[in-house]
């Protein structure tokens, strides 16, 4: 039975203590010692933060959770319970499943088997975390106010604050931060916990809105509570600190005084984002008022200390204010170092004696004695007074004491003297007795009645004497290096008039220091003793000081005597010469003022007479008049310049000056405005009447004069004619908008008129305007021809018939215009260049009969004495629209537009249009590539058979430049000789080719036959012809090349030989003189006058390609031709035509007579290289092919 009951009975209590593990409110574990196995009951689960049945636990899982700090005790107190069989009772941490530690009582028992061995202990764990944490708060706070009773140091009790804090939230770190109010930062108080690297990163934040939470907290003076430093915006330019160091959240209050003051910050720093919860408020709250506590204390123990440091240094170390303390039997315990400057004891011999045998007289005793003790027993203080007192020499010192009672600690009382030395004031008051008896004396010398200098310097000097006690004294003034004296009051021999070497009297310390100078006994200045005044005299003493004026030193004031003085000079003593001197300089400045004022008086009646002098005689008007238009005064000048006999009839008949003077009435007011702003006007012109009625130009000078308020009394000023000078004025004006050669309008002038037409047609929109830009043709080869009188006496021609005719158009005589173009818009704008400005124009059409009217014009021919001239003109037109802002824009298009005309032969106008653009640049571009060609290499010759149509030999070969551009390729002669003109390279490229032609022959000569019968035809340009050094320049290179002169035939074109002078016929003369040929290129395009042409020396004329293109069915072109081969051999002359590319023609001129030709028929031009290869041929006379011409030649 009862083996039957046992099992039932361990069900039993297995059932009841199952039921106690699952109602108890408190954790219940059971280990099982042998399997080593733990088990929780839910609450303990619960405890530990963990689901039922979390974990699987046994002794070692259970140690993991216990605090490193407790788990010694723990191990502990297990092992004396498995050993004993003992209960227990043990309150430890223990980690949560959340990382934070949790206070625990742990009651355990231990059970054994019946061989007394343990098997199993069980026990329970109740959370006393409240209870702990409230008993280590209340025994931190107790720990810290005992610091701060005991003034620990502030770092000490700041770092026991953090602990005690830290105690009760393990998982955070504390931190207090202190306010540096002058550096308005916050310093490093304590943070026993965190990084040391940290701590010195965040010692010095600003104390400022959104540096983290201690900053902001200071700033704000409130909490600021951040959950995330890594995304909290005050924590922008902090976080990385922070979370480098693992700190992800942080909770700062703000340390306050009792008056508000920010004293510091407290924070909590949290390992992950978090919030405090209530227990973490609460223990911030008191840790910042404990904190508070702490630093007032620290703060005013502080000033304590520095204020009793203050006052001890204050009384200890002054000097200038005597202390002494001492008892009721007046033994002495304090004396500060100002006692030892007044009584001459120091503190060491005057501590512990009594006061009576240092400085007290008995009566003095006596007094300090009875009053001390009355102010005890009857709370009668001491009243303030004089005494008089001995220092340590036991002489009398007059002082000014007063008393203050204290009781020590002890309560013991305890006076303290504090004495004033009277006796420098008292000596000062004797002083200034002395001082101003003398004042007293000075003032009666000052105001003394005088007759002269003499008397008044001798009284000073007397009185000096007198006052310090020497028998000599003088006034000596200086000039420069020597001293004279002036007034002397002594018995010595010294005279006034008598001058020494200021370096050799006792002055020359007075004049070299600038300052009062004394001794009383030579001894003091022993150099002294070489001077005169001693050597001489024996002068012992003495006493002096410079006399200024005018910032000056005049000369020196002294007093002197051979005794010896007993007693120094005093400061007094100084004091008086320094102010006798004063004295002296103001007399002495004074007389010179007067002197002055004389002389100022004398100077002002001069300059009033020299002035009335200068106001009637001056070649200038001057004038006085009032504010309402009369004159006061004016000059003899003035009145003749307005045409009155005199100022006085001027100012008689001049009453209304503003409209009987000014041409302007309102002249007048604009001037008298311009003086109230100004002050003064300088060169207001204006036109005047005279009084015959002739205008006049003046220029006048006005200044206004003032009364002491500042109103207007008068004008003065000053009138000149400057007629003269408006009228070279205008004509400078003139000049500079007029051209002196015509009389036109200039370049100026036009260009200033275009651009105010370009802005008033773009304000008004209204009304068309146009420009014309003309260009002489021909004018350049007659003005280069017979001279620039010629050429400027067609100039004023053409000019003249410009301005006629734009003058005179009216209707029908201009296309039927209905109005008039003003004169003024014809101008010469240089050279052989005009333009006209055409404005409110209805249609462009009119601008375009302009031009042809202006182009028909000048077709008219110009006479000149014997010359007639035929010109011609080219122009551009521009049409004014909006895209025109300049008129360097307008006149560049009609520039271009005219040279477009002129390019195409000329004697035409051109309208201009934006396709010209490209041409004027490609054109820049060619004139810049051709001045480049010859330094290139680009130039070469080619030479074109010129052959007789008699025998069909071989004449020889007109030489002709050709240009291969390096990236162009062959570019026209046409297109490049025409701007070779223009821009005046014909000379050189003429030169250049007439050069080579030489060498050519040379090189010919040379390899063929020194015979050669062989002529090259080579171009001679107008210019290379006007040439002085002509013939020279030819001479030279037949000459340096051995060539004859018959092997060269010079071709001038027709218009060329036209504008030769009688000069340049002379050098052609020259010319046939050195055997060269002569020929006429081009004969019959430019209207030969045959009285010219028989009087020059020609050997050929060359008939142009134009007559012989179409001559074989052309009529008219074989008479022309037929006349012209008449013509040449009438003058003895040879004919040549070029052009020749049918047999048809080749026959047609053999049968006119014609004795030369060349042209594609018989070869094209050669290269150098060919034309070798033709003249080497056995029979090159007849190299040419005439059966295969067509034509037929007598046989030789």
């Amino acid at each position: 039975m009862m083996g039957e009951m046992k099992p039932i009975h361990t069900k039993i209590k297995e059932a009841q203590f199952r039921f106690l593990m699952e109602t108890t409110t408190d954790g219940v574990w059971i280990w099982e010692v042998e399997a080593d196995q733990v088990v929780w009951n839910e609450k303990m689960y619960t405890l530990i933060g963990l689901p039922p049945q979390g974990i699987e636990a046994n002794l070692e899982r259970v140690q993991s959770l216990i605090h490193p700090e407790d788990l010694k005790k723990y191990q502990e107190m297990i092992d004396a319970a498995l050993e004993t069989g003992n209960s227990y009772e043990l309150e430890f941490r223990i980690r949560r499943s959340d990382g934070q530690y949790i206070w625990v009582l742990d009651r355990a028992t231990v059970l054994k088997d019946n061989d007394n061995r343990p098997y199993r202990m069980m026990g329970t764990i109740a959370d006393i975390s409240d209870r702990k944490y409230n008993e280590l708060w209340l025994n931190g706070q107790k720990q810290i106010l005992e610091a701060i009773a005991k003034n620990a140091p502030l770092q000490e009790t700041l770092s026991l604050l953090i602990h005690t804090l830290e105690s009760q939230a393990s998982e955070l770190f504390g931190s207090i931060l202190l306010t540096d109010l002058p550096n308005n930062c916050l310093r490093l108080g304590a943070a026993p916990h965190l990084h040391p690297d940290y701590n010195q990163a965040v010692d010095g934040v600003p104390i400022s809105e959104g540096t983290g939470s201690c900053g902001t907290a200071a700033y704000r003076k409130e909490p600021v509570i951040v959950e995330n430093i890594a995304t909290d915006p005050l924590w922008k330019n902090y976080k990385d600190l922070a979370l480098s160091y693992g700190l992800q959240a942080a909770w700062s209050v703000p340390v306050l005084s009792l008056q508000d003051q920010v004293l510091g910050t407290f924070c909590f720093y949290a390992q992950s984002p978090s919030l405090p919860k209530e227990k973490h408020h609460k223990r911030m709250e008191s840790a910042t008022r404990l904190a508070a506590i702490a630093i007032e204390r620290c703060q005013s123990e502080a000033a304590l200390r520095e204020n009793e440091q203050r006052f001890r240094c204050l009384f200890e170390e002054v000097p200038l204010i005597p202390v002494q303390g001492y008892d009721p039997d007046l033994n002495i315990f304090f004396w500060n170092k100002a006692s030892e400057n007044l009584y001459g004891y120091s503190p060491q011999e005057a501590i512990g004696k009594n006061l009576e045998e240092l400085i007290l007289t008995p009566e003095t005793a006596d007094y300090l004695r009875q009053g001390y003790h009355n102010w005890i027993t009857q709370g009668i203080p001491m009243a303030p007074g004089e005494l008089i007192v001995k220092n340590h020499k036991q002489e009398s010192i007059r002082i000014f004491s007063s008393y203050v009672l204290l009781y020590n600690a002890k309560g013991k009382p305890e006076l303290y003297c504090v004495d004033l030395d009277l006796t420098e004031r008292y000596q000062q008051a004797e002083k200034l007795s002395e001082l101003s008896t003398r004042l007293k004396y000075l003032h009666r010398l000052s105001t003394g009645n005088y007759q002269d200098f003499e008397e008044l310097f001798a009284a000073y000097l007397q009185a000096g004497c007198q006052l310090f006690r020497l028998t000599t004294g003088f006034i000596a003034n200086l000039n420069q290096e020597i001293i004279c004296l002036e007034f002397v009051q002594s018995d010595l021999p010294l005279k006034p008039g008598m001058c020494f070497k200021v370096s050799d009297t006792y002055c020359s310390e007075v004049v070299d220091h600038q300052e009062t100078i004394s001794f009383g006994k030579i001894e003091d200045y022993p150099k002294l003793k070489e001077y005169f005044p001693y050597k001489t005299f024996k002068l012992e003493s003495y006493l002096g000081t410079p006399i200024i004026v005018e910032d000056k030193i005049y000369g020196v004031l002294s007093f002197l005597s051979p005794e010896v003085r007993t007693q120094p000079f005093t400061e007094a003593d100084r004091e008086m010469i320094e102010l006798m001197a004063k004295d002296i300089s103001r007399f002495i400045t004074d007389h010179h003022q007067e002197l002055k004022r004389q002389e100022a008086e004398l100077a002002l009646r001069e300059s009033e007479l020299k002035y009335r002098s200068i106001f009637e005689n001056i070649s200038q008007g001057i004038f006085q008049s009032t504010p309402d238009g009369y004159y006061l005064s004016a000059n003899r000048f003035l009145a003749h310049l307005y045409g009155y006999d005199s100022p006085e009839s001027l100012i008689e008949c001049l009453t209304d000056i503003d409209r009987q003077l000014y041409v302007d009435p309102t002249r007048r007011q604009q001037l008298k405005i311009l003086t109230e702003e100004q002050g003064i006007v300088y060169d207001f012109e204006s036109e005047v009447y005279r009084r015959d009625g002739e205008i006049i130009w003046v220029s006048e000078t006005q200044r206004a004069v003032l009364d002491e308020e500042g109103n207007i009394i008068y004008y003065e000023g000053t009138v000149e004619d400057i007629s003269a000078r408006r009228q070279a004025e205008e004509q400078l004006h003139y000049d500079a908008y007029h051209d002196k050669l015509t009389g036109l309008k200039n370049r100026t002038w036009f260009i200033d008129h275009l651009g105010q037409t370009i802005h008033a047609y773009q304000l008004q929109e209204t009304g068309l305007y146009a420009i014309l830009f003309i260009d002489l043709d021909r004018f350049k080869i007659i003005n280069d021809s017979l001279g620039h009188l010629v050429g400027d006496d067609l100039l004023k021609q053409v000019a003249q018939r410009l301005q006629t005719s734009l003058s005179g158009i009216h209707g029908e005589s201009f296309c039927n215009l209905d109005r008039e173009i003003p004169k003024d818009t014809l101008a010469r704008f240089g050279g052989d260049e005009f333009a006209v400005l055409l404005t409110s124009l209805s249609d462009p059409q009119e601008a375009i009969a302009a031009a042809e009217r202006l182009v028909s014009l000048m077709r008219t021919p110009f006479r000149m004495g014997d010359y007639e001239f035929s010109l011609g003109a080219s122009i551009g037109i521009t049409l004014g629209h909006h895209d025109y802002h300049s008129p360097e824009e307008l006149l560049r298009d009609a520039d271009l537009a005219m040279y477009q005309a002129k390019g195409q032969g000329g004697g035409q106008f051109v309208c201009f249009e934006t396709v010209m653009h490209p041409r004027a640049l490609a054109r820049l571009q060619l004139e810049h590539d051709l001045t480049r060609a010859l330094e290139l290499e680009e130039l070469s010759l080619c030479y074109q058979p010129v052959v007789c149509l008699r025998t069909g030999g071989l004449k020889g070969f007109e030489v002709l430049l050709r240009w291969k551009h390096s990236k162009k390729g062959w570019i026209s002669p046409g297109e490049f000789i025409p701007v070779a003109e223009e821009i005046g390279l014909i000379s050189t490229l003429g030169w250049w080719v007439l050069e080579q032609s030489c060498r050519q022959l040379q090189q010919w000569r040379a390899e063929i036959s020194q015979g050669l019968e062989i002529v090259l035809n080579v171009n001679l340009s107008l210019l290379q012809l006007k040439q002085t050094n002509l013939v020279e320049q030819i001479e030279k290179l037949l000459r340096s090349h051995h060539i004859p002169g018959d092997c060269l035939n010079l071709e001038v074109t027709e218009t060329s030989f036209l504008e030769t002078s009688q000069f340049d016929a002379s050098i052609l003369h020259e010319l046939k003189a050195l055997g060269l040929q002569l020929s006429i290129d081009d004969f019959g395009t430019g209207y030969s006058s045959l009285s010219r042409l028989h009087q020059l020396p020609i050997d050929m004329i060359k008939i142009d390609r134009e007559f012989v293109d179409g001559i074989e069915t052309d009529i008219s072109k074989e008479a022309i031709a037929q006349t012209i081969i008449t013509l040449a051999h009438n003058l003895g002359a040879q004919l040549v035509c070029e052009g020749i590319e049918t047999p048809a023609q080749c026959c047609k001129l053999q049968q006119l007579g014609c004795e030369y030709a060349q042209g594609y028929l018989f070869s094209r031009p050669l290269i150098p290289r060919s034309a070798t290869q033709l003249l080497k041929h056995p029979h090159f006379q007849q190299a040419i092919n005439w059966s295969s011409c067509g034509c037929s030649v007598a046989s030789k």
